[in-house]
């Protein structure tokens, strides 16, 4: 931080970490240099038995430069495969540093040399595909004659350092000078603003303090998100900007462009959303084109019976149209509503983000870029492709009213009283999964009923990344107790929980049976969870703890 400050003595610098916010109002006529408070950057540090001293040294140096040291100790463990191990730390951490002794002697053209153990230069190969070279350095050890291991000729012009035993101090002002420029690399720690930030530029210091918490709220915090996605390829869209990038690249869709793209919208918002409708012209100018449309409809039987005139004025238009049970669909957790683009010279994805208080609309999308994760959806697009079925004429009638379905189903009654999940199951003789679990959120414009198994845990952390909304929590007793409910009475198929927003689990879609309660502590219903969906305002997604959700995979797969 000091030579930061010192390189830029002319500028003002704002430092926001996770507990603190200080203002240096050094020159407020310059531009403005921002420090935020992100992850922790770690390295990598790799290296043989025997360089246990330059280990040491590399890491001490690490740690006081704020850089957390992984090393090969923390990561091999007895019973793994060694090489599963290295490709997965590489997949999270920011740089590596290997440290290269004279521990082999090789004869090379009738001379003897000293090397490097051949596991080491195969973890800088490693690191340096996974991390590329700026990330990645090799640290040479003279032996005590002051030789060093055989260079490797592929490797030169790389970031090599060389150590000698006999020159401590030198050895750290070297691997500082790679830190230094590492970190100048790595993930935006220095951030350059101009345009973003004039305003503030011009008149920063005349803000009054009060405002701080604004500054932070709405330009720091939110740069700091969209800086860390832009680092792996994803970015956050609002409406406009969604519909604009999308409507760019349907007009210049042709015919080397496919287009996959999963529908979990509501007809509401096909029929009557402008945007949408606007977003539905694009895509049958863009087949007129010779584009590739494939566009699967995640619906129940009934619910195709309100998406009909929609699927087939597409049909019409040459789109491939399939129709999917939102059961099967939910056992593709990493699938969402979505839409993919791809031709010979890239792929990208938008998965779009819903108003979780307004179904009618849409609140922009998430846009991956990134080339592995692209593949990865085209990927699952076409395995779940092949699940769909072509749509046929429904003999259902259109929906026309949401009215709570527990009014009209079977009551059952249990002897004595339950409140909890565990209790329910073991009273009704069902597996804890198939027992529904149904918590009530609070958000600033209201309640919001999510959905999982019995044996699920919820994760606020997905809930406030699926709805963009950061101040969400379960609602106290207080608040669930005016709304005319308590422990044990919540009921997913009754109101008031009915007319809430619904966060649906997919493993619950998956289910072919669930239970809850009729509003008392007595009685309750089974029911398709599928009927869930036919309420006003539902989204669909992961809302479980990933742990929970690998659980009951494996434990599915040893049944």
């Amino acid at each position: 931080m000091k030579s930061l400050e010192k390189e830029n003595e002319k500028k003002i610098c704002l430092t926001f970490g996770p507990n603190k916010c200080m203002i240096n109002k050094l020159n407020p006529e310059s531009s403005i240099n921002l420090i935020i408070g992100m992850e922790k950057l770690k390295v990598f540090v790799g290296s043989s038995l025997e360089a246990i001293v330059e280990d040491k040294l590399v890491r001490r140096i690490l740690e006081e430069n704020n850089i957390e040291p992984i090393t090969w100790r923390d990561i091999f463990h007895v019973g793994d495969f060694s090489l599963d191990s290295l490709i997965n730390i590489s997949q999270k951490i920011h740089g590596a540093i290997i440290i290269s002794t004279p521990d082999d002697k090789v004869w090379y053209r009738g001379t003897e040399n000293l090397a490097t153990r051949d596991n080491i230069l195969f973890e800088m190969g490693l690191f340096i595909k996974a991390l590329g070279t700026k990330h990645t350095a090799l640290i040479f050890c003279n032996d005590d004659s002051g030789k060093s291991p055989k260079l490797p000729t592929d490797i030169h012009g790389l970031n090599i350092i060389i150590f000698d035993k006999n020159k401590t101090l030198g050895n750290e002002s070297q691997l500082e000078k790679w830190i230094n420029k590492f970190k100048q690399s790595s993930h935006s720690m220095y951030i350059h603003l101009t345009d973003a930030v004039s305003i503030l530029k011009d008149n920063f210091h005349t803000l009054p303090e009060t405002w701080i918490e604004e500054i932070k709220n709405y330009i720091l915090h939110p740069f700091e998100e969209m800086s860390k996605g832009a680092l792996i390829g994803e970015f956050t869209l609002n409406t406009t900007q969604y519909y604009d990038s999308i409507y760019s690249k349907l007009s210049n869709a042709n015919a080397s462009t496919t287009i996959r793209a999963i529908s979990l919208l509501s007809p509401e918002v096909w029929n009557n959303d402008l945007h949408q409708k606007k977003f539905l012209e694009f895509n049958i100018e863009a087949r007129r084109n010779g584009a590739n449309i494939k566009r699967l409809f995640i619906a129940s039987d009934e619910q195709i019976s309100s998406l009909w005139k929609i699927i087939i004025q597409q049909l019409k238009s040459g789109f491939e149209i399939k129709t999917l049970h939102p059961r099967i669909f939910s056992e593709h957790t990493n699938l969402d509503d979505s839409i993919i683009f791809e031709n010979s010279v890239e792929a990208r994805c938008y998965k779009t983000i819903q108003f979780y208080d307004n179904p009618y609309k849409l609140k922009g999308a998430r846009l991956i870029l990134n080339k592995e994760s692209c593949k990865e959806q085209i990927s699952s697009f076409d395995q779940i492709w092949k699940l769909g079925i072509i749509p046929a004429l429904p003999a259902f009638r259109v929906k026309v009213s949401y009215q709570p379905p527990g009014e009209k189903m079977k009551t059952y009654a249990l002897s004595h009283e339950v409140v909890t999940c565990e209790e329910a199951a073991n009273a009704r003789n069902i597996p804890l999964a198939n027992e529904l679990k149904t918590l009530i959120l609070k958000a600033p414009s209201g309640f919001i009923a999510v959905h999982l198994p019995g044996d699920g845990e919820l994760s606020l952390r997905a809930v406030k990344n699926q709805l963009e909304i950061k101040n969400v929590k379960i609602a106290d007793p207080e608040q669930i107790l005016k709304i005319g409910l308590q422990s044990g009475t919540v009921s997913a198929v009754l109101n008031p929980v009915w007319n809430m927003t619904h966060l649906v689990s997919k493993r619950v879609l998956s289910l072919a049976f669930v239970m809850t309660n009729n509003g008392t502590t007595t009685g309750y219903f089974k029911f398709d969870p599928i009927i869930i969906l036919d309420a006003n305002s539902t989204i669909i997604g992961n809302f479980e703890r990933d742990d929970r959700i690998i659980a009951a995979r494996k434990e599915k797969l040893n049944c």
